[in-house]
């Protein structure tokens, strides 16, 4: 009986000790993994701990910088203060700038009357050289109508010349393309558009018996006439002086004396550009341009 008691209390111990161990071994296993999540946990703590070592390191250079630069724009505020300082001492005191203002406006009024008193004088100048220059001018324009009249009777006298010489060589009057027309140009193409002859179709030449009797000459002269009726001005002349080239002395002298008086003439080209340079009889100078013309002063 004690055997069995005994033995049913040791099976109770065993398992009641099984019991406890299957308990520890269960809250050892809890144990384990709280140790786990504990582990896990200082791990996540160690990486938080670093980075906010790492931000703590990065905020403390910031304010370093901070206050480095803060230091510095002290520094530089405080060196342009004492400049400021400095410059407001230098400047002038309000008496100073009252009695500069004084002398200023003094040295305006005086520069305004010695102007005004320069700007009459050369206006009252330059009034006696506009009237020394008009009665100048008066002059000058009474002179070139003198030389415009004294052009224009030389010109109606080489016309009459030059047509003597005509009827004298070839017995015909001037050739129309030779005629200039005798009018007044406008005064406003004057310096633009030179003076051009009339240009009038010129006739065919007679030739036969009607010929002879409008030449009224049947011998070598009335001949050339006839040959050199259709010709221009230049090619006749070429003619006559290569037919001058052929006469006998006495004839010749005649002739190269008459050479020698058309030489004396003006060319018709050079005549022309003369005439149209002149100004006209009846005109009014009403503007005084300078000798370089770049300034007109109306009159």
């Amino acid at each position: 009986m004690d055997a069995e008691s005994q033995l049913r209390r040791l099976r109770k111990n065993v398992e009641e000790q099984s019991q406890e161990i299957a308990r520890l071994t269960s809250e050892l296993g809890q144990q384990t993994r709280l140790v786990k999540l504990l582990d896990e946990n200082l791990q996540q703590t160690s990486q938080q701990t670093f980075a906010l070592e790492y931000r703590l390191s990065n905020l403390e250079h910031e304010r370093e910088t901070s206050q480095r630069s803060t230091r510095m724009a002290f520094e530089s505020l405080g060196a342009r203060v004492t400049e400021l300082g400095i410059e407001v001492a230098e400047l002038p005191t309000a008496k100073e700038m009252k009695d500069t203002w004084r002398q200023l406006e003094q040295s305006l009024v005086t520069l305004e009357h010695q102007l005004r008193r320069e700007l009459d004088g050369r206006a009252e100048a330059l009034d006696r050289e506009l009237k020394g220059l008009g009665g100048r001018l008066e002059e000058v324009h009474a002179g070139l109508r003198k030389d415009s009249a004294g052009i224009r009777k030389d010109s109606d006298s080489n016309r009459q010349d030059i047509a003597a010489l005509l009827r004298h060589l070839w017995g015909d009057e001037l050739p129309a393309r030779a005629v200039f027309v005798d009018e007044k140009p406008d005064q406003s193409q004057v310096s633009t558009q030179p003076m051009e002859p009339i240009t009038e179709p010129i006739t065919e030449p007679v030739t036969g018996p009607a010929a002879t009797h409008c030449t009224g000459s049947t011998g070598p002269a009335g001949q050339y006439r006839q040959a050199a009726a259709g010709l221009p001005l230049v090619p006749r002349i070429r003619q006559a002086e290569e037919r001058l080239t052929s006469l006998d002395g006495n004839r010749k002298a005649d002739y190269e004396t008459i050479l020698g008086k058309l030489e004396l003439k003006a060319d018709r080209d050079e005549m022309t550009k003369l005439l149209a340079t002149k100004s006209d009889v009846e005109h009014t100078h009403d503007r005084l341009v300078s000798m370089d013309g770049s300034a007109t002063f109306a009159l």
